[in-house]
């Protein structure tokens, strides 16, 4: 696990190298202990070259060996040995880049500054391990591991609150602990951009700050906000993944949808592996009615990810092109998968009496029940009914998700199960609740991506 927190530490440091694409941390996980040989790595990645290295732990002291590899020949182009205290780990990081840096710089045209991040100097090894564990713990991305992860990062920066990475880091936890439906919505929008707002204080070059703060912004309603973050982000870090995506849905919101599904296909070049990265693909392609296309990006990105269940998805695909049948199929997988029995009966109980509307009614009765009990993103129920066309069930449930504060709520106008909602008046009024002052301007860029 400390190897995973200094490999972020030291991407982020080569991010703010002038010209390189770094790519994310996520996507390179995967070839630890690999036998392929460097030229093969490189090109399954896209990149030019591969950094390489070997970390040992003993006592107080670290030994790093570092190799810069040409991605094209194999050849080593430079490599370095560091020995340093473990509170010095900072130091040795920023070195390791400075010496990527000064290599590559003969090769890369340079735009701007060399690394210019702050150094944090003398840190404590708790305050590390910490982050390294969170790190380890986030990218499980399961309720337990995320939860982990928040109290990790808690930890480090309780340690040192001056640690920016952390705080953003932290921010991304409470964000994905929300975004997978672990937590209510408006509860953690609050305190992963308060954890942002303190990345920025700690070290306002490092984007990860930035990046969270755009994203608590968009999903708040403050899409002006948001997007000034997401190009504060990408100045820092033009491979910023989340930074991209964000960026992204800003020309989304401004009509530009054939370049915002563009500058989503960016993402794979830095991020080609990681699920959260290559998710967002499958969906604009949907916001943008090109639903073939959207079906084939879901099934590669599956492909990628074979620990990921994405028949969901293909069943809104599927639904929206009037294949009910295999939406249907799609809709039984994913709930085999999950084993959820209740909502399996459902869908066979309602399509059995009334076919595949039936299917979708009763399974937005149970979501109904189930949302008694426990939390449920009103929005999935508002899309269940409508995929019903059951109109005022799914603009009370809208309604509900916009109390709730739902993330989900913000692409609204994009969102293509909502058609059947869009003559009623009430739909306008969540549209104008959402969007406020864009909300003509926002719903015309809607109409012209169907």
């Amino acid at each position: 696990y400390y190897v995973d927190g200094l490999q972020d530490i030291l991407i982020t440091e080569l991010s703010q190298i002038g010209g390189l694409r770094v790519t994310s941390r996520q996507s390179t996980i995967r070839y630890r202990g690999s036998e392929l040989p460097a030229a093969n790595i490189a090109e399954e990645l896209g990149v030019d070259a591969i950094v390489e290295g070997s970390l040992l732990r003993e006592g107080n002291n670290i030994e790093v060996t570092i190799q810069l590899i040409d991605g094209r020949s194999d050849d080593h182009l430079w490599s370095g040995r560091y020995i340093r205290q473990t509170p010095y780990v900072f130091n040795l990081i920023s070195e390791v880049a400075d010496a990527i840096d000064a290599e590559v710089t003969t090769k890369v045209p340079q735009e701007g500054d060399r690394l210019t991040r702050n150094r944090m100097g003398p840190v404590d090894t708790r305050a590390i391990d910490a982050y390294a564990l969170g790190i380890a713990h986030l990218d499980r991305f399961t309720r337990d591991g995320i939860r982990t992860a928040i109290a990790q990062f808690q930890t480090a920066v309780a340690i040192e609150p001056k640690f920016a990475l952390a705080w953003g880091q932290l921010a991304v936890a409470h964000a994905i602990h929300a975004l997978f439906g672990f937590a209510q919505p408006r509860e953690s929008i609050e305190k992963w951009q308060a954890a942002a707002l303190k990345a920025i204080e700690a070290d306002d070059q490092v984007a990860i700050g930035h990046s969270a703060l755009g994203w608590a912004r968009m999903y708040s309603w403050d899409f002006g906000g948001a997007c000034e973050s997401f190009e504060e982000a990408l100045r820092l870090d033009p491979s910023a993944p989340y930074a991209m995506h964000g960026n992204a849905d800003c020309l989304m919101l401004d009509g530009r949808m054939d370049e915002c599904v563009a500058r989503i296909r960016e993402i794979q070049l830095v991020s080609p592996f990681s699920a959260m990265h290559n998710l967002p693909l499958s969906s604009h392609l949907f916001m943008a009615r090109r639903f073939d296309d959207a079906i084939t990006a879901t099934k590669d990105v599956q492909a990628r990810n074979r620990q990921l269940s994405l028949h969901w998805f293909l069943s809104l695909v599927y639904w929206q092109q009037g294949r009910f049948d295999e939406a249907l199929e799609e809709e039984r997988l994913e709930l085999e998968q999950r084993g959820d029995i209740v909502l399996l009966a459902a869908l066979e109980e309602g399509f059995d009496a009334a076919g595949p509307t039936g299917a979708m009614r009763s399974t937005a009765q149970a979501l109904v029940d189930r949302a008694r009990e426990s939390y449920v993103n009103p929005f999935f129920i508002g899309e269940t009914f409508a995929r019903a066309e059951m109109v005022d069930e799914a603009l009370h449930w809208l309604d509900q998700a916009a109390g709730h504060g739902s993330y989900n709520m913000t692409y609204l106008a994009f969102w293509p199960p909502f058609d059947v909602l869009r003559d009623d008046p009430r739909y306008h009024d969540l549209v104008e609740r959402v969007y406020g002052s864009r909300a003509q301007e926002i719903s015309r860029a809607a109409i012209s991506s169907r």
